[in-house]
């Protein structure tokens, strides 16, 4: 039989790589195995089989075999049933038939099955089509039994429903916001885990959905895993403007990442987590090495498992901030006003951009967040509670971002800064050593005072640029 999601997608008429094959009376391993003999003796060529086994401790009951075999990604799973031992949280895993192992399944949509020998879908939980048409995510027994014996399948319900625009049957809602639940969330799931369903609902096509039940649940505790002495720090409520800036910035840069050259998906789910800890952003964390680091870049690298987009997101947040301190001084007439933006300005405006390179209308975004009330560092508000209430950003508000990031997109484009990272120095460095007759450590501060200068002077001459380091010379050395 085929199981699960392809068989949903294919009922709702969506494309799907990804098969499940379930197994009636054999472990997935063995029968992947069995699938290559069968190849080889037909002449065809022979897959790799890639096991995952069980880790009961992190809620991951089943072993599963993967194949790629034409380009589709098969996973070969036993058909289950589980039983559950007095005082115990770990299932006896037994072969089952696929009625049980319908039940035992994460929602109703997910539980359908192709038969392939008779070329029909099965729905042993008898709403598993109904729930399809009607548009509902729905556990096959009690939500609360369902979480339990899966934490994250609450994790999962918040994906399903925003990637396919689906409500959420009552019982998921009350159970997933159980203190019983998000206890079992926070100790019997990996970090790993959590951090994968986050990054798939991130990058889905409703994150601003996804992340207002993150606020019903009351789960974002749980998901950033904030460490103990940091949460004492942090007034009360701290999570609700969090959620604003999130959701904030998943509609800001909905439809308008086509022009960044690294995937969208992944500049979508930086940009959301940068805004998503952008009221944290003064809040720092002691490492397990005793070394103090930003609490952004601690909570994406440590509690969230991504350490290559804990450097960027923090990136994007001091660019931010600098963006906002740059346009603070540009005069409010048109594009070409640029006259009286002080060099400093312009310095810091170009390094920013220099900094996020084709990210900085995502950290421009970001600084129009700063200046909104949910925006504000929750540093400087001495532990007393957030008042901000929930809510969703309006038409205007997000006109306004939209505004604000073109008038920066502007000023950048009339000061010759909009592409400052591919700015390359006017001098080399053999050259600059001999300009300045000099060797050792003052070459490095030449070098950054003189892309400084190309940023403030973006026509500037290389004679200019000589005349200008040999002024400056004394105060290098």
């Amino acid at each position: 039989r085929c199981a699960g999601g392809w068989v949903r997608d294919k009922l709702l008429g969506k494309d799907s790589h990804d098969i499940d094959i379930a197994i009636d009376n054999m472990m997935g391993e063995e029968f992947a195995h069995k699938l290559n003999e069968y190849l080889v003796a037909h002449g065809g060529e022979k897959s790799n089989v890639a096991v995952i086994h069980s880790n009961p401790d992190q809620s991951k009951h089943l072993e599963t075999a993967k194949v790629n075999y034409q380009g589709l990604e098969i996973d070969f799973v036993n058909l289950r049933s589980e039983s559950y031992a007095e005082e115990s949280r770990i299932p006896e895993i037994k072969f089952g038939t696929a009625k049980e192992d319908a039940l035992r399944r994460d929602f109703t949509i997910n539980a359908l099955f192709y038969n392939i020998r008779q070329g029909t879908v099965e729905d042993l939980t008898e709403k598993g089509r109904e729930d399809l048409r009607k548009g509902l995510i729905r556990t096959p027994l009690p939500a609360l039994q369902t979480f339990m014996d899966d934490p994250l399948r609450v994790m999962r319900a918040i994906r399903f429903a925003s990637r396919l625009g689906f409500d959420l049957d009552q019982d998921i809602v009350t159970s997933a916001a159980t203190q019983e639940v998000q206890q079992a969330l926070a100790t019997k799931v990996s970090r790993e885990r959590i951090s994968t369903e986050l990054e798939s609902t991130l990058q889905g096509p409703n994150p601003k959905m996804a992340l207002e039940l993150v606020r019903t649940f009351g789960l974002l505790d749980v998901i950033l895993d904030m460490p103990s002495d940091v949460k004492e720090r942090l007034p009360t409520g701290y999570s609700e403007p969090c959620i604003q800036c999130a959701t904030f910035m998943a509609e800001a840069m909905r439809g308008e990442l086509e022009s960044v050259q690294v995937s969208p998906q992944h500049a979508k789910k930086v940009g959301i987590l940068a805004a998503l800890l952008l009221p944290l952003r003064d809040f720092s964390a002691i490492t397990e090495k005793k070394k103090e680091v930003g609490l952004t870049e601690h909570i994406v690298g440590l509690c969230l498992k991504k350490k290559k987009d804990a450097a960027l997101a923090a990136l994007l947040q001091r660019a931010a901030s600098d963006i906002l301190e740059a346009h603070s001084h540009a005069p409010s007439g048109g594009a070409d006003d640029v006259g009286g933006i002080p060099d400093e300005a312009k310095v810091k405006l170009g390094l920013a951009i220099r900094s996020a390179k084709d990210l900085w209308k995502v950290a421009a975004r970001l600084a129009h967040i700063l200046q909104l009330p949910f925006g504000k560092s929750l540093n400087d508000q001495g532990g007393a509670a957030c008042s901000a209430d929930p809510c969703s950003p309006g038409e205007e508000e997000l006109a306004k971002a939209a505004l604000f990031v073109s008038r920066v997109e502007e000023k950048a484009v009339a000061l010759k800064l909009d592409k400052a990272w591919q700015i390359k120095p006017l001098i080399n460095g053999k050259e600059l050593m001999s300009v300045l007759n000099a060797r050792g450590p003052i070459i490095g501060k030449a070098v950054g005072e003189m892309v400084n200068w190309q940023l403030a002077h973006p026509d500037g001459s290389v004679e200019e640029c000589k005349a200008f380091l040999l002024k400056i010379k004394p105060t290098l050395e």
